[in-house]
């Protein structure tokens, strides 16, 4: 997963403002069928989704209270023990 979202952002920092958006979705769309398992997340992570994911595989806690945000730690501390 670290480095999926690693890969996603070095490909997203090289994109034109017009590749940007279908990059994105293409993405965040792999990421969903490869690592969420189902689990759905608010819009709140926005364009910095990976960034995220990346930050709280190094340590970072994600705060974000309802079932979304137990949703997104769910999906990451699975990775977060292996992936440090």
């Amino acid at each position: 997963m670290k480095k999926f979202c690693q890969s996603a952002i070095e490909i997203l920092n090289s994109c034109t403002a017009k590749e940007y958006p279908i990059a994105f979705c293409n993405l965040k769309i792999q990421f969903f069928n490869e690592f969420q398992r189902g689990l759905v997340f608010s819009t709140l992570h926005g364009t910095d989704f990976f960034k995220n994911v990346l930050d709280c595989l190094d340590g970072a806690q994600w705060t974000e209270k309802g079932e979304y945000g137990n949703n997104f730690r769910k999906m990451v501390e699975p990775y977060f023990q292996y992936e440090i």
